[in-house]
């Protein structure tokens, strides 16, 4: 398993193109802090948040490989934006 890096992820798409290599890559997205800032907004604005929260794990997997690699520039790491809908979703999952 690997960490969302772009240069593992350049390593497993070789690897996946030279012998059929297949694993996946998990990790927290630098962007948790989006998930901070709208999980913030939603107590400012009255909503009743409980203290622990699941945050979602950057998850890629063989199907998603190309397009995360593509979408990853060069010395840095898969990232994902999250929104106030995930917010509230964590949220309500945590209820």
């Amino acid at each position: 398993m690997l960490g969302n890096r772009q240069d593992e992820l350049q390593w497993w798409a070789e690897q996946r193109d030279a012998n059929g290599y297949d694993t996946m890559s998990l990790s927290i997205a630098p962007g948790v802090a989006s998930l901070a800032f709208w999980v913030a907004q939603q107590i400012l604005a009255g909503e009743e948040v409980p203290k622990d929260l699941t945050v979602p794990f950057l998850k890629i997997t063989q199907d998603g490989l190309d397009e995360a690699l593509a979408s990853t520039p060069e010395g840095s790491v898969a990232n994902v934006s999250y929104t106030l809908k995930d917010a509230q979703a964590v949220i309500a999952d945590a209820k």
